[in-house]
């Protein structure tokens, strides 16, 4: 049977090996933080080229309103013609993605921008948000709930 002396030290020693291991996890874990979002690779030739992290995301209809209200984002209504005519978020494109032009009309779009994208419910944008990301767009937001849940918060749209 071991001494308190004995297992004052084997508790000390493993104190020390828990702490070693925790500053090693929390090193690790902050490498992997600074690293993530871009990352810088060579080419053949030996140019750097830099990736950037992708981000498309549903955001509220509180916080799409924040972002447009901020003006660093560009609203895009996925909509019909007549349901967008019928009514819009103010300041929103109209690009229907049922269109056959859909990916030729969202290519002329400047890819680096962040977007906002909505639909009536949020299904429709959802499926714009993926094809943006894959057309190689960076920042694409998916408003849930669409325009509808837009007017139940009480937000505002327009008719033109």
């Amino acid at each position: 049977m071991p001494t308190m002396v004995e297992v004052g030290a084997r508790l000390i020693n493993m104190y020390r090996i828990m702490k070693k291991l925790m500053i090693g996890i929390i090193g690790l874990s902050l490498v992997v933080a600074c690293n993530s979002g871009s990352t810088e690779t060579k080419t053949e030739n030996g140019e750097a080229q830099v990736s950037v992290a992708v981000v498309q995301e549903d955001v509220s209809v509180k916080e799409a309103n924040k972002m447009i209200n901020e003006g660093d984002v560009v609203l895009i209504d996925v909509r019909s013609l007549d349901e967008y005519s019928a009514g819009h978020i103010n300041g929103a494109l109209n690009i229907d993605v049922s269109s056959a032009g859909f990916e030729e009309k969202i290519a002329d779009l400047d890819k680096s921008k962040n977007y906002v994208v909505y639909c009536q419910s949020g299904r429709r944008s959802a499926k714009s948000s993926e094809i943006m990301i894959d057309a190689g767009f960076k920042t694409v937001y998916n408003v849930a709930g669409g325009i509808s849940e837009w007017q139940h918060e009480g937000f505002e749209v327009v008719t033109e």
